[in-house]
């Protein structure tokens, strides 16, 4: 209709300005109509390649099958999968779908510590820039793994230096999640957490952050976990002096992160410590992930720090007082690197030798048992192990008062790597 209306307007008498104007914008709009059509159909032909039927909010895995199809409609949710030719279609209505708010944080006299706590620092932009359906085409993106909250993948950045690696980590709302109150603030701060430890060398760099997604540091060199559990029977097995240095890169990691304002006085709790959080990049393992960290308030009366608590603690790698339900402070971080050195010294996952399941391990934990080191660990001759040892002793505690803080353990740590290496 429209290009009959414009041969019409053509055809006709064209003696006054007027029509001649419109006739040349008519012309014009056609002419980008034509360009956005045709740069349609090229993005269409690239969403089929990578098995979408339509342009979703994110990219993202939920199935096994490496052929997914996936997308989200408004006012309802709408997962399916595609295996050959059959297609599985689930629907979940709006009113089933659960949208938590934020944790409630400032309560009574418990109040931010710092302002930052409370703020954030988007660089929406920057993420918006990111193409990464034209990336999965071409291969400059693919996906690593995933986490309980995000997808993780690999992508280029275009605006690296030459010469400089790359390579960064992308990561995305998986599909299970819902864009709830809940999650943003959870990623927010995740991003405000890290943007706060940039200057630190113990910790990895954000680039990059907005609602759901953020970018940050890429490491090739895996996490602890693929050392002590490698897949590969070629990789030689930690000497001692190896696992002494890694206990004491864990250990920086946590102090930076307790200590990221005033030494002493922790802002911060990354409650999420294990082996796969620390990230290999250039040698040094790097702390990662602070998507369920709590900021720590203080006592708007005292000036005392306020203890917190996490409404769902799983797992078998946290302290008593997490699984007791009780109040937490910075130091449940101190009893996971406990668990850490636990695993370096004995190449086992706390408990799993004797017990599967995991209510049973919390419920050891919580009465006092510790997980089992063999004789020959515990009266070893060799230096490095009773260093080991003893540093695991220290972060095990169970009265919290007793137990060492990051500091204290790193610092011993590191006081012993200085003898050794004389």
């Amino acid at each position: 209709t429209f290009r009959l209306f414009l041969f019409k307007l053509r055809s006709s008498e064209l003696d006054q300005v007027g029509n001649r104007v419109l006739f040349f914008f008519l012309a014009l709009l056609l002419f980008v109509l034509r360009r956005n059509n045709t740069a349609s159909a090229v993005n269409r032909r690239v969403i089929r390649q990578i098995h979408l039927n339509a342009k979703p909010r994110i990219i993202g895995y939920m199935f096994d099958s490496a052929r997914t199809d996936m997308g989200r409609v408004p006012g309802s949710t709408v997962f399916w999968k595609s295996l050959g030719q059959s297609r599985d279609i689930l629907w979940k209505e709006p009113e089933k779908i659960k949208y938590w708010p934020p944790d409630v944080w400032e309560e009574g006299d418990c109040v931010a510590m710092h302002r930052w706590q409370k703020s954030s620092f988007p660089t929406c932009q920057k993420l918006h820039e990111i193409d990464i359906q034209g990336d999965l085409a071409d291969q400059g993106t693919r996906r690593l793994n995933n986490g309980y909250f995000r997808d993780v993948w690999v992508m280029r950045d275009d605006e690296t230096l030459k010469g400089v690696d790359d390579r960064r980590i992308f990561k995305t709302l998986r599909w299970k999640q819902e864009y709830d109150n809940w999650n943003y603030d959870r990623h927010r701060r995740d991003a405000v957490a890290m943007e706060r430890l940039t200057s630190s060398p113990y910790v990895l760099d954000i680039y990059g952050f907005c609602g759901n997604s953020g970018i940050f540091e890429f490491g090739d060199g895996g996490d602890i976990g693929d050392i002590l559990w490698p897949e590969s029977k070629k990789v030689e097995p930690l000497t001692s002096i190896d696992k002494l240095k890694i206990a004491t890169q864990v250990g920086m990691g946590i102090t930076a992160a307790h200590n990221v304002e005033h030494p002493g006085v922790a802002a911060m709790a990354h409650t999420d410590i294990s082996p796969d959080q620390f990230i290999l990049v250039d040698g040094f393992y790097k702390l990662n992930d602070f998507n369920r960290v709590r900021f720590i308030r203080k006592n708007k009366k005292t000036g005392e720090s306020c203890p917190y608590r996490v409404g769902n603690n799983p797992g078998e790698f946290r302290s008593p007082e997490e699984y007791r339900y009780q109040d937490q402070t910075e130091k449940v971080d101190v009893y996971s690197m406990g668990n850490i050195i636990y695993a370096l010294l004995t190449n086992k996952w706390p408990f799993d030798e004797r017990y599967e399941d995991d209510e049973l391990k919390q419920q050891m934990v919580k009465d006092g048992r510790r997980p089992h080191v063999k004789f020959e660990i515990r009266h070893s001759e060799d230096p490095v192990i009773k260093i080991l040892f003893r540093a695991m002793k220290w972060c095990q505690k169970d009265d919290v008062e007793e137990r060492a803080s990051a500091a204290e353990v790193t610092h011993f740590l590191m006081k012993a790597m200085g003898k050794l290496s004389r």
